[in-house]
C-alpha cells in the first residue's frame, strides 16, 4: 500500500515471490587438503566436473583463476605470500566459497 503526500493511497495486486531453498542448492560437494597448507592444496570435488575456481585474498582481490577438469585438481599457492585465502569454486550453476591458509 502506497499513500502520496495528498492522502491518496491505492494498493498494488498481490504476488508469489518462490525462493530458492538452501538444500537445494547445497548438493556440491567440495573438500579441500591439507588446510591449512604450505602452499600447495588439494580440491576435490562429488564427480568429474568441469569448472572455474577463482582465488581471492582476505582483502577480496583476485590472485588467480584456474580451471576444473575432473574430480580432484591442484591449486598452487606456493609463490604466494601466507596468509587466508578464498576459493571461489563455480560448476555449472552452483558455487561454493571455501576459506584456506597457507602458512
Amino acid at each position: 500500500m502506497v499513500t502520496n503526500a495528498s492522502g491518496c493511497s491505492d494498493t498494488s495486486s498481490c504476488i508469489t515471490v518462490n525462493a530458492a531453498n538452501i538444500n537445494e542448492l547445497s548438493n556440491l560437494y567440495i573438500q579441500v587438503n591439507p588446510n591449512p597448507s604450505t602452499g600447495l592444496f588439494n580440491l576435490t570435488v562429488n564427480s568429474d566436473v568441469n569448472g572455474v575456481i577463482t582465488i581471492t585474498d582476505a582483502t577480496g582481490r583476485i590472485v588467480g583463476t584456474q580451471s576444473i577438469t575432473g574430480a580432484t585438481s591442484v591449486i598452487d599457492l606456493t609463490t604466494s605470500v601466507t596468509g587466508i585465502y578464498y576459493f571461489n569454486v563455480q560448476i555449472g550453476e552452483s558455487e561454493k566459497v571455501v576459506r584456506v591458509i597457507k602458512n
